[in-house]
């Protein structure tokens, strides 16, 4: 594994110690390289709970071969606003690969809700305990006010949106490459993949960072 200098980890500690609460990090890289810093520590998940979505769809559909080419159908009242194209968009029945890939791709609400319904919330929560990732809690779906008053919201740890990137993209449990692609050419370049280059690498760690109430996402090293 390769260890940090001590002045490097010094830097390092001197731009995330103001900070301090606010910010929670997992750096790891293909050569062994690893940084972290409250790693383990939830944070508002904001986009990022769209990853362990992402896989739990794909595990399902090992067991089940048509899952992805299953049809969604819904109308208007389960439209919601932010990001996404499904909103202005007049087609009402998707397959489940489209909307995961929009759901990845565009960063789309609605189709991230639509396969909570599709998936089951509490088939979600099991699946995320049951894979050790600690820190991440789904507890609503997105843009859902009422639940946001009553307490229940979304959480997530640099740590486990580490691991769950490596997932989609390390071993044998890896993604197919189309569903790689759906979160390597992601439309909003300043956040999860906003220093990717313009080849096939995958990131292989977090910053979650809240700062004046708004969640920014960035990723730190490439594998």
């Amino acid at each position: 594994m390769v260890v940090l200098n001590d002045q490097l980890h010094k830097d390092l500690m001197k731009i995330v110690r103001p900070y301090d609460d606010q910010i929670s990090i997992a750096a790891k890289g293909s050569d062994g390289f690893s940084f972290t810093y409250q790693a383990e520590v939830p944070m508002l998940s904001a986009s990022l709970i769209k990853l362990p979505i992402l896989l739990y769809a794909f595990k399902k559909s090992e067991q089940n071969k048509r899952l992805l080419d299953q049809l969604v159908r819904f109308d208007d009242q389960q439209i919601v606003g932010g990001s996404g194209v499904l909103q202005v968009l007049s087609s009402r029945e998707w397959k489940v690969c489209d909307l995961l890939a929009l759901m990845i791709n565009v960063s789309d609400n609605t189709a991230t809700n639509l396969m909570i319904d599709f998936l089951g919330l509490s088939n979600l929560q099991k699946w995320v305990k049951d894979q050790g990732f600690l820190e991440t809690k789904i507890e609503r779906k997105l843009m859902d006010e009422a639940a946001q008053k009553e307490g229940r919201t979304n959480w997530i740890s640099a740590r486990d949106a580490n691991k769950m990137i490596q997932q989609l993209f390390i071993g044998s449990g890896a993604l197919p490459k189309e569903a790689q692609s759906w979160l390597l050419k992601q439309q909003f370049r300043y956040k999860l993949p906003g220093l990717f280059d313009e080849k096939d690498q995958p990131v292989a760690s977090i910053i979650r960072r809240a700062r004046w109430k708004q969640l920014i996402m960035m990723p730190v090293f490439c594998l």
